[in-house]
């Protein structure tokens, strides 16, 4: 019996390390990915996502940006001012970044006061507008500047396109190249070098030479022209010349007012952008044809209403609220999740148009909101799991800071697989003890709820012990390292520890795991090979196998082929490098997608997502 428990205490011991091990060594991954001062990505990591992301690009064939983001007079911050003052001008300058950037955007700093920002779907007019508005915002920095010389930035960006494919290193130099135009032009300016397709065969020094004798934009080119002038160019000036008018902050509201319905799109962005356009104008771009409009007034708007002054008349508000649901309403996702992204934390956003947002179908849409809206009651939640045919909107209620036990009762009433899981990873959510009843009794068939009930910290002694019937090996070991069980509750998980090592047989080497190891390391794992065992129906080699090529843990592919949700699960193939064709296939056969969740392809069998909104799904089951 000695040698038994010693047996037992000893394999415990080693599980327990080897966990530990494998935490920090995640912990370590995570640091080495990061810089420390910022919290950006730091170079290594950036330069290696950004080479996946271009292989994607190149694959679906369309359009980014790489942004180089120099600091301007940063050196006389330290000298005058010392280090630990230059070191907040770079947490404000990550900050600012961030705030400008979307989710599924690169944000990192290479080094010294060097930034870089990646954005996907992105033409040479929306790069303009982005760079525009990085130099405006930089304006944040103005306070922490040295006496005699102004903090700003500079920016170089160069457009990629399909043509850039794996050329990383091309795709970096004509950023970096930009940045010489833009500083040479006297700081606090831009210049765009275009992507393969847009250079032809006249290389990169020749592009970068032709755009530096357009000259490079700055973000308050000059005083503004006279009215008159103004109203002449709106209404006869070239595209270039409106579009300067448009973007500029100090042009008068009618003349904006009268833009908001120009012919050329990349005007009416600019306008869409310009926090000085008047509302009516942003109630008439709501309306735009162009998607890229209403993408651009959707991020402004969200930014602008928490900054309304208290004072300002119920008229701008209204008018502001209207454009709001508007675009609550729009036909595009993208749009929509704009506001979702940048709505989710406000306590001054119209609620109704919150609750849209929370009711809408798209997940990308509605998660945001669901998980971290103040603004959202139970009765709404609950409505909201029980009605509401979105796949994520349990799993994203279920992670809110707060779920009461009302929600909680109706998440698990939905026995939706993930929402559940999420819960029980919640340590605030509110689960009353005949709910965790409720849940113990469907456990042992739902692997995904075994460690999130070993890891509650409000099992009673009756469900610790049911839970050590049904876990595997690993987790009843976690169970038994517990500081909180009885002596009898000990005892009984420490014979089940013992029982399940003396029923457990080695690990077959030919297992579906092992397997999908060795064809990964051979390279052999492929489309081809992923699509024939599908068809063979070999579910669990298949889960193996997409988490080796996708780069993720087996839990987490496992748990996105679980919940059914279309979306995920073709973000996970794209993750993966399969075809759309493949990804239908996956959805029907393997995750069993009911037919109103199919994701269908594009023409040409294209993924019909972009990247950004693809990396998205993928990370919401990061949890």
């Amino acid at each position: 019996m000695l040698e038994e428990r010693a047996l037992v205490s000893g394999v415990g011991n080693h599980l327990g390390i080897a966990f530990a091990q494998i935490a920090d060594r995640a912990a370590l991954q995570r640091l080495s990915r990061t810089d420390e001062l910022t919290g950006v990505l730091n170079r290594r990591a950036f330069l290696e996502d950004l080479e996946r992301r271009l292989a994607h690009l190149a694959r679906m064939n369309r359009s980014a940006a790489l942004f180089y983001v120099d600091l301007d007079n940063f050196k006389a911050v330290n000298d005058e001012r010392g280090h630990a003052a230059g070191d907040s001008v770079l947490r404000t300058l990550a900050d600012l970044l961030r705030r400008e950037s979307r989710a599924g955007d690169l944000v990192a700093r290479l080094g010294g006061d060097e930034f870089a920002l990646w954005i996907e779907e992105l033409d040479e007019p929306r790069a303009t507008a982005t760079a525009t508005t990085l130099l405006a915002s930089a304006a944040a920095l103005a306070p922490q500047s040295a006496r005699a010389a102004p903090l700003g930035i500079s920016v170089g960006a160069a457009l990629s396109d399909a043509g850039d494919g794996k050329d990383l290193e091309g795709l970096i130099a004509r950023a970096d190249q930009a940045m010489y135009p833009a500083k040479r032009s006297g700081k606090g300016t831009y210049a765009i070098v275009p992507g393969p397709a847009a250079r032809g065969s006249g290389g990169v020094a020749a592009m970068t030479s032709r755009n530096a004798a357009r000259g490079a934009r700055p973000a308050a080119p000059g005083p503004a022209p006279a009215y008159d002038d103004a109203k002449e160019i709106a209404a006869a000036g070239s595209v270039a010349e409106r579009h300067g008018l448009a973007t500029r902050a100090d042009t008068e509201p009618e003349i904006l007012y009268y833009l908001a319905e120009d012919a050329a799109p990349e005007v009416r962005r600019a306008i869409a952008a310009n926090r000085s356009t008047p509302p009516q104008a942003d109630v008439i771009l709501a309306h735009d044809a162009d998607d890229e409009v209403r993408c651009d007034l959707a991020l402004k708007i969200a930014r602008v209403l928490p900054h309304l002054p208290p004072q300002a008349r119920s008229r701008v508000r209204d008018l502001t609220t209207e454009a709001l649901d508007v675009l609550a309403g729009d036909q595009l996702p993208r749009v929509r999740r704009i506001l979702a992204e940048e709505l989710k934390n406000s306590r001054l956003a119209p609620v109704a148009v919150v609750e849209r947002l929370a009711r809408d179908l798209e997940e990308i849409v509605a998660a945001p909101i669901l998980e971290y809206s103040p603004l959202l009651s139970d009765d709404v939640l609950v409505e909201i799991v029980t009605k509401v045919h979105c796949n994520g909107a349990p799993t994203a209620i279920a992670r809110r800071r707060t779920v009461s036990a009302r929600v909680s009762d109706a998440i698990v009433a939905s026995d939706d697989v993930p929402a559940v899981a999420a819960l029980l990873a919640n340590p605030s959510a509110q689960i009353r003890e005949e709910t965790l009843d409720q849940i113990i009794e469907r456990a042992p068939k739902r692997e995904a709820w075994h460690e999130p009930l070993v890891r509650r910290d409000d099992l009673g002694p009756r469900a610790l012990r049911r839970v050590a019937g049904f876990v595997a090996s690993s987790l009843l070991i976690s169970l038994r390292q517990r500081g909180d069980l009885d002596e009898e509750t000990a005892k009984a998980i420490g014979a089940a520890v013992h029982r399940r090592i003396e029923d457990e047989s080695p690990p077959d080497v030919t297992a579906p795991e092992a397997r999908a190891r060795q064809l990964h390391a051979s390279g052999a794992l492929d489309d081809a090979l992923i699509a024939a065992e599908i068809r063979k129906k070999d579910h669990e080699f298949v889960t193996f196998a997409l988490a080796r090529m996708a780069g993720a843990p087996a839990a987490k592919a496992r748990c996105i082929l679980e919940s059914r949700s279309g979306k995920s699960v073709v973000a996970l193939a794209w993750a993966a490098g399969l075809s759309m064709r493949t990804a239908t296939l996956l959805q029907r056969s393997v995750a069993r997608v009911p037919p109103h969740g199919l994701v269908k392809a594009q023409k040409n069998n294209e993924y019909p997502f972009t990247p950004d909104e693809m990396s998205w799904h993928i990370e919401f089951f990061d949890g």
